[in-house]
């Protein structure tokens, strides 16, 4: 599914075709203007008298072609980090799935154990009913939660069901009875030390990577900008051919910027390299910041995760055992069975999807960092 999502995710075929295209025109970024062959054909009476002419060739003194090959190479970094980031996307989106589904899977067989007891619930209060044991409103209680945990078990395979379309879209599979196999949900433990995370950051993630290489391209274009100001000598061998002889020598010309000096284009290269360089900053802080707010929804989730797992945890589920207990010894009533019931089931549910919730903020960061942070962590 991995190989399957990097070779068809339409994102990474647009960045490939990025690359391809800024490959295709980097060699020729840099290139000399072709030659120019000038000519002239004079004729006096009908006669050919004098036949001029002159090959110029471009001398660009200004040092703009390595300044626009510079631009070309940028422009290619900018393609092949934009490629890699697409490719990470990718996995982070296809890991995001994953987790999703297991964790949707997890649910229904949560509901499809609930639906089952709940319809044990049912079934043993139309028995008390027959029976004249049981009190009306009691069983009109017990049938109505068990038809809200048969609508939520339907609701939750439909949830499988439809996560498990998204992941063949995304792998490009049509295949509805295939097996998908989904990673268990356990916790993991990741490097929570915020400058640790920044430095990978600064080492590792695209987003930053971009925003420097859009500022150096801005600088490099504003360098071009500056250069092509300087008009360019054309110069070459010139002869003229006429009726009784034959004359060699050189041509050459320099424009004259005069009404169009280049100053505009200037102009406008340098406040787009300021612009490019407040988006850097503000990428650099928007980083900062993301790594801060995924650290701390991480936090939360893990202390929100601690406490069900412990003592929450264990009272929901010794009240649920007692409860049923005495409900089927006729110590309590159905009120309390289906209170206990409902605390319990909610509880479970809740910390599936606080672990859901914890994968797809370690994949956030991740995505943020821009490196995988399995080194960082370890099972549980």
């Amino acid at each position: 599914m991995h190989q399957m999502a990097l070779r068809r995710h339409p994102a990474v075929l647009a960045a490939e075709a990025q690359v391809k295209e800024a490959a295709a025109r980097n060699p020729v970024s840099g290139r000399l203007p072709n030659p120019e062959f000038e000519s002239r054909l004079m004729f006096k009476d009908g006669s050919r008298t004098v036949f001029e002419g002159a090959l110029m060739l471009s001398l660009p003194l200004s040092g703009r072609l390595g300044a626009a090959n510079r631009v070309a190479d940028i422009d290619l970094a900018l393609a092949e980090a934009a490629l890699s980031q697409a490719r990470k996307q990718a996995e982070n989106e296809l890991g995001s799935i994953l987790v999703r589904l297991e964790g949707a899977r997890t649910k229904l067989a949560l509901h499809e154990e609930l639906a089952a007891r709940s319809a044990e619930y049912a079934e043993l209060a139309r028995n008390r009913l027959s029976a004249s044991l049981a009190d009306p409103l009691d069983v009109s209680l017990v049938l109505a939660d068990a038809a809200s945990d048969k609508r939520a078990l339907t609701r939750s395979r439909l949830e499988v069901v439809q996560i498990e379309e998204e992941l063949l879209l995304l792998i490009g599979l049509n295949a509805p009875h295939l097996i998908i196999r989904t990673p268990v949900i356990e916790a993991v433990e990741i490097c929570s030390d915020k400058e640790s995370l920044v430095a990978m950051a600064q080492q590792h993630s695209e987003l930053l990577l971009r925003a420097r290489l859009e500022y150096q391209r801005a600088e490099w274009e504003s360098a071009l900008a500056s250069r092509a100001r300087i008009p360019d000598l054309r110069l070459g061998p010139a002869f003229n051919v006429g009726k009784e002889e034959t004359e060699a020598g050189f041509a050459f010309s320099l424009p004259l910027p005069i009404f169009d000096t280049g100053a505009s284009e200037y102009k406008a290269s340098l406040a787009h390299r300021g612009v490019a360089f407040s988006a850097l900053e503000f990428e650099v802080r928007s980083v900062n910041s993301r790594i801060s707010m995924a650290l701390n929804r991480l936090a939360a989730l893990d202390a929100a995760l601690e406490d069900l797992l412990g003592e929450v945890g264990a009272s929901a589920s010794e009240a649920f055992d007692l409860a049923e207990g005495r409900y089927f010894a006729g110590q309590t009533d159905v009120l309390r069975l289906l209170s206990a019931h409902r605390t319990h089931a909610s509880v479970q549910l809740e910390i599936i999807e606080l672990k859901v919730a914890r994968h797809e903020v370690v994949l956030e960061l991740e995505s943020v960092i821009g490196c995988p942070l399995h080194d960082k962590r370890h099972q549980h």
